[in-house]
């Protein structure tokens, strides 16, 4: 998967910086996807947004506006169903498809972290759950959770919120020295 990666920020890096080559959007966002939630960068996506800012045909490309909620938004999954139908070719979906797990790995470690809890229906919504029951929205919100973060790092109490099990932060060690 690494070299699908090398080959889309070569393209981007490379050939869309020489004079006369035609920038295609969908792959500028691809990249700023793969920045922002594959490896975890968010700084180095929104320069990325930066770099393309002003260029009038990349602004308003509805897949760029997506990226660019992606890097300013912890959860990009309620901004996903948005591009995934209409892909500009059949590798963009198998990139897309690479990245809904580290996507919903990084909504459940917001969650988690942000919230005790929340709502069926926020969380169903953060994580891109959609279902026709509630019994099968709430399946699949557990083992997304647990998934992500172990078992036992959701509950649902009997009116329908998710309780989290909190994330431990760690406390930074007393740098008082002992008086002399």
């Amino acid at each position: 998967m690494n070299e699908v990666w090398k080959s889309v920020r070569g393209l981007v890096d490379h050939l869309y910086s020489q004079p006369g080559i035609e920038l295609k959007p969908a792959f500028i966002a691809l990249d700023i996807l793969c920045l922002a939630c594959y490896h975890g960068r968010s700084y180095h996506a929104r320069e990325r947004i930066l770099t393309y800012k002003g260029n009038y045909a990349c602004e308003q490309h509805p897949y760029f506006r997506f990226a660019r909620c992606v890097a300013r938004c912890e959860s990009p999954l309620e901004f996903f169903n948005h591009i995934y139908p209409d892909p500009p070719d059949p590798d963009f979906t198998f990139l897309l498809d690479s990245l809904i797990d580290p996507m919903r790995n990084k909504a459940v470690q917001h969650l988690r972290k942000a919230y005790y809890s929340v709502s069926k229906a926020w969380a169903a919504r953060w994580l891109g759950v959609s279902a026709v029951d509630e019994k099968e929205t709430s399946k699949r919100i557990m083992d997304f959770v647990n998934r992500y973060s172990g078992e036992g790092g959701c509950t649902e109490d009997e009116n329908g919120m998710f309780r989290f099990s909190r994330i431990k932060t760690k406390t930074p060690a007393s740098t008082s020295s002992p008086a002399p």
